[in-house]
């Protein structure tokens, strides 16, 4: 929960407070929001960069129609909104990234049946094995970022 406080902390100090008119982001969009920003956080965390602003999410915000603004706007007036809590949109995207890691834990499952078969690897080109190994890379490395953000999250 740590990297989730921090998070709705720094988007909260953004200072990103135009005068265009601040949407308020429903519930369900801004658990997307948050769970694409999560598996940023992963990679960034992965990478070890350094960040001092959120300019990284606006292209997850502007993906879904929104601004950083918007997402201050709506994080800022909780308290006055009769919907969900936000800890309840933060387990929402939680959810998805527990989703996402079922899948690609499936996913890498199948690939590496592929890759014991050793039917497979020795009639098999050269390049579709390489494929395979390669799709196996990027499903480890995804399954180790999404693992380490939930970790970070709970």
């Amino acid at each position: 929960m740590k990297r989730t406080l921090y998070m709705v902390l720094l988007v909260a100090l953004l200072g990103v407070t135009g005068c265009a008119k601040k949407n308020i982001i429903p519930d369900n969009t801004l658990a997307d929001i948050f769970h694409d920003a999560f598996i940023v956080n992963s990679y960034i965390g992965e990478e070890r960069i350094n960040l001092d602003s959120l300019h990284v999410y606006e292209p997850i915000f502007q993906r879904y129609g929104y601004t950083a603004a918007d997402v201050v706007h709506t994080v800022g007036n909780f308290s006055r909104r009769k919907s969900v809590r936000l800890g309840s949109i933060v387990e929402a995207a939680i959810a998805k990234l527990e989703k996402d890691l079922a899948y690609y834990e499936g996913f890498l499952a199948s690939v590496m049946k592929k890759l014991s078969n050793e039917r497979f690897v020795s009639s098999a080109p050269a390049q579709v094995v390489a494929n395979e190994r390669a799709k196996q890379s990027d499903a480890e490395a995804k399954i180790a970022a999404i693992q380490a953000q939930l970790a970070a999250l709970k």
